[in-house]
């Protein structure tokens, strides 16, 4: 007996309801047909310049007040985790506090609005020393963000529900490990919990308008599922483990390892967090076999976070932790203020020269050597710059393009503007570009524009 859509129906004349073992058989049917057409991953967008650990090469500088407080903090684990959100940052600083370690901060958008982006590493899992509990309890009393996004790869529990390349955002995070076996069978002790609350309501839009940064949009549709993310200590890479977790969690649709140490510090200080990753494997025991989409699934999240985070103005009237007053506030006390670092009012529209270091700008237009040094210090703020010194997007492209080391790309837009603007393109307007705060390369204009 079926009724009017076809569906088989009881004697009653209910529609049979869908068991748990239905989404099991789904899974292994969508499990072998994902095996036998499982390849690498298609190509990024030419204009994303995707980051190597040999092209971080900022000197760390001492975190000071001029840093903080941030407005946002990204926290990863691995290498491709960290260099993806790096390579969406339009610049960053290398910065270093001992309670911390290293911190990169800077920008992910062209807004005038700036809003300061910081990304870190912490180790595997959630309640290890170094792990994602305790850095981010760490790191919001020291950065005081707004918010915490946890950014990287995660393992899809069920390939009929997402697929290689998708990034999951958690609608809802369960820590699945707390639980009472019993003689009738196990009973559930951890958390199922929603995203704080204002990006609860943000990520219910968080995929309007974004496009996965591929060359060719047609070989792989990446879509964003909001749903159940599953987070424990275990890293999961067991067919027999995977259905029995699916079996516990029907809803389940991804699982970490980092999301409750995350939550929890995050709840505990009140801030906002939630967590965005993209699936690389199916916790199957076929991981190795799925190794390149690792970076591939880590870029397409931290794309998504990027796009999320290009309207600064819906981040503006959150409040910053403890009222943004950090708890290294003692500690930087000996050094560099704010106020250090900004010109006076007095000298910022006249054709002064001199700055309130009491140094003084260079006269006349660079060197060609002047701008081969200074393109060996750039790295990736050459593009930031680039925009600064009124090139536009296509031209940028170009000099992306045709050149493969970040200091040839520099070397080829500092020279290009020479060129261009011939006597107008004078260390003036090239320490202005440096020191304008979509380029945060201040001490790069020091080094090179002062006498």
């Amino acid at each position: 007996m079926a009724d009017q859509h076809g569906q088989p129906t009881s004697g009653t004349g209910n529609i049979r309801k869908r068991k748990v073992s239905d989404d099991i058989i789904d899974s292994t049917v969508a499990e072998t047909k994902f095996r036998k057409t499982s390849k690498n991953p298609p190509k990024v967008a030419e204009d994303v310049t995707v980051l190597r650990n040999k092209d971080i090469r900022a000197e760390a500088k001492s975190l000071d007040h001029g840093q903080l407080p941030i407005d946002i903090l990204l926290l990863t684990v691995k290498d491709c985790e960290f260099l993806a959100c790096l390579s969406f940052m339009t610049s960053f600083t290398k910065r270093y506090e001992n309670d911390l370690g290293f911190v990169y901060i800077g920008s992910m958008c062209e807004s005038s609005v700036n809003m300061k982006i910081a990304v870190m590493k912490c180790r595997m899992g959630a309640a290890v020393p170094g792990g994602s509990a305790g850095v981010v309890r760490d790191a919001v009393k020291a950065l005081t963000p707004k918010a915490v996004f946890c950014v990287g790869y995660c393992g899809g529990l069920n390939p009929a529900k997402v697929k290689l390349g998708d990034v999951v955002i958690s609608e809802k995070l369960i820590t699945y490990a707390p639980s009472k076996v019993t003689q009738n069978g196990i009973e559930e002790l951890g958390d199922r919990v929603p995203p704080s609350t204002k990006l609860g309501k943000l990520i219910l839009n968080a995929a309007d308008g974004w496009e996965a940064p591929l060359q060719d949009p047609a070989e792989l549709e990446v879509e964003v599922k909001r749903g159940a993310l599953l987070s424990g200590p275990q890293m999961v890479d067991n067919n027999e483990l995977r259905k029995a977790l699916i079996k516990r969690f029907p809803n389940g649709i991804a699982i970490e390892m980092e999301g409750e140490g995350v939550y929890g510090a995050a709840h505990d200080l009140g801030v906002e967090w939630i967590i965005i990753k993209g699936v690389s494997d199916f916790a199957d025991g076929t991981k190795s076999e799925t190794n390149s989409w690792r970076p591939f699934a880590s870029l397409m999240a931290a794309s998504l976070v990027a796009h999320i985070l290009q309207n600064p103005i819906i981040f503006e009237n959150w409040g910053h932790y403890n009222d943004g007053k950090s708890s290294l506030l003692s500690s930087l006390g000996e050094r560099v203020l704010q106020s250090s670092h900004r010109e006076p009012a007095s000298q910022s529209n006249d054709s002064k020269t001199r700055v309130s270091s009491g140094k003084v700008i260079k006269d006349g237009v660079p060197t060609s050597d002047d701008l081969q040094h200074l393109s060996l210090k750039l790295g990736t703020s050459w593009k930031p710059l680039a925009r600064c010194l009124k090139f536009d997007k296509a031209s940028i492209t170009v000099f992306h393009k045709e050149n493969e080391e970040f200091t040839e790309k520099a070397l080829s837009m500092l020279q290009k503007w020479k060129a261009k603007y011939g006597s107008g393109a004078t260390f003036r307007v090239l320490h202005d570009a440096l020191c304008d705060e979509r380029v945060c390369q201040r001490e790069l204009a020091e080094q090179f524009c002062y006498c």
